[in-house]
């Protein structure tokens, strides 16, 4: 992806596309609303760098450890159902 595309890339949905991760997502630095659903993602590490993200959609992925989520301060939505999660507790900031 360009560098300027990434920079201003606001909307990013990459659903159904058999993604194992989401290495890279870190540049789009401007990202508000993420839909990486209904893929084989097992980590959201790259995630937590986009502190602009306000709705973010990882259901449906091979997800299990989710607590770098909860460091997302904009997050208002939140969608990780349909996963292998074994720990919520790190999430409850977004509470």
């Amino acid at each position: 992806m360009p560098p300027a595309l990434e920079k201003s890339l606001q909307f990013l949905n990459v659903s159904f596309n058999k993604l194992k991760s989401l290495n890279g997502i870190e540049a789009c630095i401007n990202l508000k609303f993420l839909n990486a659903s209904h893929n084989i993602i097992s980590s959201a590490s790259g995630v937590v760098i986009l502190q602009s993200l306000r709705e973010v959609v990882l259901a449906h992925n091979t997800l299990s450890i989710v607590k770098e989520l909860g460091q997302l301060k904009n997050l208002q939505l939140l969608d990780l159902s349909n996963n292998k999660i074994i720990d919520t507790d790190k999430l409850a900031p977004l509470a």
